[in-house]
């Protein structure tokens, strides 16, 4: 980011974002520097981005209206080096929210300072933050003198106090050279990561996310209104999901209130676009886990529900499940930047075939979080290609859960059954194989960890299962396809 004049670190050139990881087969674009450490593999956005930029007083007197039209949809803006304020943040931060654009605000974290009383400038500066509002940064590239422990420390100071007097929850920018080696900590992964990582692909994060949602992919970038260079950035989904993750956006009866929106996280089994196998008959416990990238707190009603179409009759539902087509739902409350893991079974019917399962995320009662005006996921994005083939012969049938025979849509007729061998909520799912997230044009709501996404993915996924089902011989390989739709 642009500094305050003095000499300064600059994150993303050079030996802090060197990438080499030939020992995994990876290929990966480096930076100015490369130096062959070995590091994690890099993170590509899911499908859609949206640019924007980020100023400081070094940038001059910005037309902002000019920058909208070039293209750009956010903008964020210096506060402060440390207690040092920049003097063109009060025209910065009112011309952003006047041409249009989703504002957002940073601070240059000086560890050697006091945290509280840079805390308070934030405040003062921005108060408490609103619709269209990202929430704020701390840019974090310097050490200030400091041990790594005094860093965490003053940092973790200086998060509770902006997060109170701004209601949102901050972001970290940093780097995975600068991060790594000089603050090597995972308390702050629950944040939201602006990772700064020029001239690549596609950026490496540093220890403790496994996603971002803003990349700053260069420092020297070109745009209408700005004079000079500019560092330039990507937000990790669509405009919609950048609103949504700004505290605003319109209603479906056009308001602006509060939205429901979900990022993926993770789940127990691999994303691929591999079919999972099954026996008729079989259990498979299995779960997913969302981070609540909206505005308004989960709760008991918010449910992950069967879709494609909307209130589906799910042939692999069990006892698990609230209902035959509520697969799980939220346990206490989930605030905006939390996370929520829903576990489930998937209980295979006692018919052999082809089967599609689709699901998606509902605030029963209120809104599907795919509805117009709400964040998504869409209704077709999280889907499970599932082939049963013959298994058990004396199944247990439950007469509440129908039996879809091969219907391609999941479509159901018959009796399904109850698992024979148990079964139960949560945990990890059974044997995984190689996953790939698939990215298609109205992609963007979520970013999976690489090697769940597309590009050079070196994370691998390890194989579980419980000794009785391997004793029955009834191996699997779970290719769940959590993809983005094809046009």
């Amino acid at each position: 980011m642009p500094g305050s004049g003095l000499p300064r670190r600059r994150l993303a050139r050079g030996a802090a974002f060197a990438l080499l990881a030939a020992a995994a087969g990876c290929a990966v674009q480096t930076g100015d520097e490369p130096t062959g450490q070995v590091s994690q593999a890099s993170v590509c956005a899911a499908g859609t981005v949206v640019k924007g930029v980020d100023v400081s007083v070094y940038q001059g007197t910005v037309d902002w209206t000019s920058v909208k039209g070039a293209g750009i949809d956010f903008a964020i803006a210096r506060i402060s080096d440390g207690s040092a304020l920049d003097t063109d943040f009060a025209a910065n931060w009112s011309g952003m929210k006047t041409a249009g654009l989703v504002r957002g605000a940073y601070q240059y974290f000086e560890p050697g300072q006091d945290p509280t009383t840079q805390a308070n400038i934030v405040i003062s500066a921005v108060g408490m933050l609103g619709s269209g509002d990202l929430p704020v940064t701390a840019d974090m590239e310097t050490t200030g003198g400091q041990s790594a422990a005094t860093i965490a420390a003053n940092l973790e100071t200086w998060m509770a106090a902006v997060q109170a007097g701004t209601g949102k929850v901050p972001m970290v920018y940093t780097a995975e050279g600068y991060w790594d080696s000089d603050v090597a900590s995972t308390a702050f992964a629950s944040n939201p990561l602006w990772v700064a990582n020029w001239g690549v692909t596609c950026p490496t994060l540093p220890t403790g996310w496994s996603n971002w949602e803003l990349w700053q992919d260069a420092d020297d970038g070109t745009v209408a209104g700005i004079t000079g260079g500019v560092d330039t950035d990507e937000f990790n989904g669509s405009l919609a999901q950048l609103q949504a993750f700004a505290g605003g956006g319109t209603s479906s009866d056009g308001g602006t209130t509060g939205i429901y929106a979900a990022t993926y996280v993770s789940q127990s089994w691999p994303l691929a676009s591999t079919t999972m196998m099954m026996t008729t008959c079989q259990t498979v416990a299995a779960s997913i886990t969302f981070k609540n990238s909206g505005t308004k707190t989960w709760d008991g009603s918010t449910r992950l529900g069967t879709t494609q179409p909307r209130d589906r009759t799910s042939v692999f539902a069990d006892s698990t499940w609230i209902s035959v087509d509520r697969a799980a739902q939220v346990s206490g409350t989930v605030p905006p930047g939390g996370t929520f893991e829903f576990k489930f079974d998937f209980h295979a019917p006692p018919t052999a075939g082809s089967y599609k399962e689709y699901f998606g995320l509902v605030e029963d009662g209120v809104a599907w979080f795919s509805d117009p005006g709400q964040g998504g996921p869409p209704d077709d994005d999280i889907e499970a290609n599932i082939e049963v083939t013959a298994g058990a012969t004396n199944c247990t049938v439950d007469p509440g859960v129908p039996d879809g025979g091969s219907e391609s849509d999941g479509g159901a007729s018959g009796d399904g059954g109850a698992a024979s061998d148990g079964g139960g909520t949560g945990g990890d799912s059974g044997a995984s194989g190689d996953a790939a997230m698939e990215a298609g044009d109205d992609a963007g709501w979520a970013a999976a960890p690489q090697g769940k996404s597309g590009g050079c993915g070196c994370d691998t996924a390890g194989s579980r299962g419980s000794p009785a089902r391997a004793a029955l011989g009834l191996a699997f390989v779970l290719g769940f396809t959590a993809r983005r739709r094809r046009r």
